[in-house]
């Protein structure tokens, strides 16, 4: 894919931590080139490995698998969009010592820019969002995803105790 991008002068905001917290959560994308800013992404055991211009950060990784059982939300989120599998994942990335983002968000795949995550551990789950990204949308489908969510945090705690 290649992305035009009309105002030259954003790429000045395309800081290290920029791409990084852009790039941790892609599900699929595994190489790409931000304005030939090289950036790989690798899935290995119980890591994930963003490298930027050679600079390696690892993340520990942890995936929580869950059902969603609410047969309402289910039908609520199948008609917005292609049909959705009850079987679900939550990552859930410990960040490394030389990531210095003192902001964490939760991610869909990328930021919820507008929704922290107050420990130091960075989400991504599966939610249902508004085009704009800016806010997670209140639905049945996202009620079920807030719960694993929490048992998903504790799950990564009970693992690092």
């Amino acid at each position: 894919m290649n992305y035009k991008i009309k105002d030259r002068s954003i790429l000045r905001n395309f800081s290290e931590n920029k791409i990084l917290s852009t790039c941790l959560c892609l599900r699929n994308l595994k190489n790409i080139d931000i304005c030939g800013i090289q950036v790989s992404i690798e899935d290995r055991d119980n890591t994930r490995t963003i490298t930027i211009q050679g600079k390696k950060y690892v993340f520990e990784r942890f995936i929580y698998d869950f059902e969603v059982e609410d047969e309402e939300a289910i039908e609520e989120r199948n008609s917005n969009q292609k049909s959705i599998s009850r079987h679900q994942y939550i990552a859930c990335y410990i960040p490394p010592k030389n990531y210095n983002n003192e902001h964490l968000f939760l991610y869909s795949g990328l930021p919820i820019s507008k929704v922290e995550c107050n420990i130091p551990l960075v989400i991504d789950a599966p939610f249902e969002l508004s085009t704009s990204r800016d806010d997670v949308l209140e639905s049945s489908w996202n009620h079920c995803i807030y719960n694993a969510m929490y048992e998903a945090i504790i799950a990564v705690m009970e693992l690092k105790k």
